[in-house]
């Protein structure tokens, strides 16, 4: 049934442009989470918004640790961030940190991989 759900968000929500919104907080026990919602536009102008995944992050919550655990995930289902277009975060310095934030490192990522449009950075209204 996983794998069913991933195929089902890899051909739906990934088609035309996508865009992530990471938000990290602590729950009970000091213990940090994060989640990655994904959200797509697909061919017929169809909108799809999805959690991707709720991660428990243990030890530290830095920039690396936070994009580590995205990256991973990434990498295990073959997701294609070559349609990616923004990145939504809380605010929080390990998220947006001009040197050591996760939106920075996964901006330094995709560069390599030939990703031609630009990915915007954007603080949540929310927070």
């Amino acid at each position: 049934m996983s794998d069913n759900v991933h195929n089902t968000l890899k051909t739906h929500c990934l088609t035309i442009v996508t865009s992530l919104a990471l938000d990290e907080s602590t729950i009970a026990n000091n213990m940090a989470q994060l989640a990655v919602f994904i959200r797509g536009v697909a061919s017929g102008l169809q909108v799809c918004e999805e959690l991707l995944q709720l991660f428990l992050l243990r030890g530290t919550t830095s920039g690396q640790d936070i994009f580590d655990a995205m990256l991973q995930y990434v990498e295990q289902h073959s997701l294609d961030l070559s349609c990616l277009v923004c990145m939504t975060t809380d605010g929080a310095p390990p998220m947006t940190g001009e040197k050591k934030g996760s939106a920075l490192l996964l901006l330094c990522h995709c560069e390599p991989t030939g990703h031609t449009q630009p990915i915007h950075k954007v603080h949540c209204i929310i927070h």
